[in-house]
């Protein structure tokens, strides 16, 4: 006899939760036609929740709304009829957009399946740890914008400089000597000799001369008519310390391979080896998002040790209030490292802060120009969810 399939949600606490649930709720029931539980503490909400179906357990008093949730989320096999159904749990922030929703049920997973994350566990570390590499990647990300906001003051000044007949004469000038260098061979070979005469302070090129020592160009009266502005890259990499990776167009410190602006670390690598004695490797390696998992009744002993995993965390002062983390950890402690995970297109994930998302009806979603494209059945909205000044919230929002 074939299992019955329902979708779970875990909710605690503000109002603010209780209205993005019931944002994802109005998606999840136009596209599917599941039983949809709600398991939560009454006793912690502000808002009512307008649901018939809800489980309320009563979570330890002493637990922040966070921490609650992370309870009920990682027990859930105790409040669920295991033997009869198959789950799929969302977190309140992922709306379902496709009417091919509840094929995620037809997925095969052992003992639990879960999509990949948008980030590697090295790039997750500083959100799931007390440590200052996110504050560093923020101060970096404040210093590359300075310098560049001064170089671009320094670069329309001297474009304004330069706009004059004589200035854009001369660059035009120099522009076809540098194109065609060889059909004006004997030009260039009489600059490069007085460049190199020690006797003179001048190079003299048709109606202009060169100052030698500061590089401006003057027409024959003395008039400054072109001064060198100094490299982007140069200029930025001075001012600030870093290196310019021109394949991939992001900023690095000496000798390391990593965008100064994005916050990365192996320090949560190290408080789990630290606290439970196990080591991630590698660094990046690629870990599950906890906000949306399918599980049965084969996924209990899964669900017994990241629960314990992550009350053992909640009085750390170093941890962080995650489940991600310890989510990570229980597949390794398990040797899950290599799970299956599901299609992306259960739980794409579109973050604010990326700035890379776009969405074409033809082609679907898309984080890197639709070189590569998606028709997502569920997406993940980190950040600004219900942000109607963002163009793709409200692109989402026609899908409801």
């Amino acid at each position: 006899m074939s299992k019955k399939e329902a979708y779970v949600y875990v909710v605690c606490g503000s109002d603010t939760h209780i209205n993005t649930l019931h944002t994802s709720l109005r998606f999840l029931k136009r596209y599917s036609s599941r039983d949809i539980i709600v398991v939560t503490d009454l006793a912690r909400n502000k808002a009512a929740i307008n649901h018939p179906r809800l489980i309320d357990v009563r979570t330890d008093s002493s637990f922040s709304d966070a921490q609650a949730a992370i309870y009920l989320k990682t027990s859930l096999p105790e409040y669920l009829n295991m033997q009869d159904y198959v789950y799929c749990y969302l977190d309140t922030d992922i709306l379902a957009i496709d009417k091919d929703a509840d094929t995620v049920f037809e997925q095969p997973f052992d003992p639990i399946g879960f999509c990949p994350d948008n980030i590697t566990f090295d790039y997750f570390s500083p959100y799931a740890v007390h440590c200052s590499c996110a504050d560093k990647a923020a101060q970096n990300k404040k210093m590359l914008g300075e310098a560049i906001s001064m170089y671009e003051a320094n670069y329309n000044a001297w474009k304004a400089f330069c706009n004059n007949p004589q200035g854009e004469a001369l660059q035009e000038y120099l522009a076809v000597l540098k194109k065609n260098k060889w059909a004006h061979y004997g030009i260039l070979l009489n600059y490069f000799f007085q460049k190199h005469n020690p006797f003179s302070s001048n190079i003299r090129l048709k109606n202009w001369r060169q100052n030698k020592q500061n590089k401006a160009w003057y027409d024959l009266k003395g008039n400054k008519v072109l001064y060198p502005i100094e490299n982007f890259e140069t200029y930025i990499g001075q001012a600030t310390g870093f290196e310019y990776h021109a394949a991939e167009k992001y900023w690095s410190l000496p000798g390391q391979p990593w965008d100064v602006t994005k916050p990365r670390c192996t320090h949560l690598h190290e408080a789990i080896a630290q606290t439970f004695g196990l080591r991630i490797t590698p660094d990046n390696w690629q870990h599950p998002n906890g906000g949306f998992f399918v599980f049965d009744e084969r996924s209990r002993d899964f669900f017994g040790k990241w629960h314990a995993h992550s009350l053992a965390i909640f009085n750390k002062p170093d941890w962080k209030t995650r489940d991600q983390s310890t989510l990570a950890l229980t597949l390794w402690e398990m040797g899950l490292d290599k799970i299956s995970y599901l299609p992306v297109t259960y739980n794409y994930i579109i973050d604010y802060f990326c700035g890379n998302d776009a969405y074409v009806p033809d082609k679907g979603f898309s984080k890197d120009g639709f070189k590569s494209c998606h028709h997502p059945k569920f997406v993940h909205v980190f950040h600004h969810f219900g942000d109607t000044t963002w163009a793709l919230w409200n692109t989402l929002l026609s899908f409801s």
